[in-house]
């Protein structure tokens, strides 16, 4: 099957409708949606949408109880796609549950993606308020904990021209606040 699955729903979610939360069976695959209270809703897609041809399915499914449907797209993409690359790094969170700030994605102010290899995520829309009150407690031990500092590099053989190089990973020249040797990654 298809790695990527694209929904597009289309129709008017009722006032009325309160559960955050329904599963559609398509093709053997359970795919959860979330379903906000007003009038319309998203699935997040990766940040690198490419265009392309499309294999289209329309159907239907079923919002609550008393057998309303509403119409759906569902989009695949084509078997030949590339797979999709994206800016953000992944995680790989064993038992922190993704809520501490090792964990890469929770750290940047990220949701964890597909991409990430974590066991247990609650770094995701699924587990806001658990998100929200981890982020207060770290907040409240310290105050500058999400805030993006930028120290300068300190490196001494690489010319400042490795990935593990804090400017060049930032894809910015060194500045006055680097403590680098033998610099190459200078603003000339």
């Amino acid at each position: 099957m298809y790695k990527y699955l694209w929904v597009i729903i289309c129709g008017i979610i009722y006032q009325q409708f309160l559960t955050n939360y329904k599963q559609f069976k398509f093709q053997n695959q359970m795919k959860t949606f979330q379903i906000s209270k007003d009038s319309s809703f998203r699935i997040l897609v990766p940040q690198n949408r490419i265009e392309m041809e499309e294999e289209t399915v329309e159907t239907s499914i079923q919002l609550d109880s008393k057998n309303i449907y509403r119409p759906i797209k569902i989009i695949f993409p084509p078997p030949n796609l590339p797979k999709i690359i994206t800016n953000t790094k992944s995680c790989n969170c064993k038992k922190s549950q993704c809520l501490k700030q090792y964990c890469d994605c929770f750290a940047n102010g990220q949701m964890c993606s597909e991409n990430c290899n974590c066991v247990g995520c609650f770094n995701n829309t699924l587990n806001m308020e658990q998100r929200k009150e981890a982020k207060v407690q770290i907040i409240n031990r310290d105050p500058g904990a999400f805030k993006q500092s930028f120290k300068g590099c300190n490196c001494k053989k690489s010319g400042c021209q490795k990935k593990y190089c804090e400017c060049f990973l930032s894809g910015l020249a060194c500045t006055h606040l680097c403590r680098c040797d033998g610099c190459l990654n200078c603003s000339k």
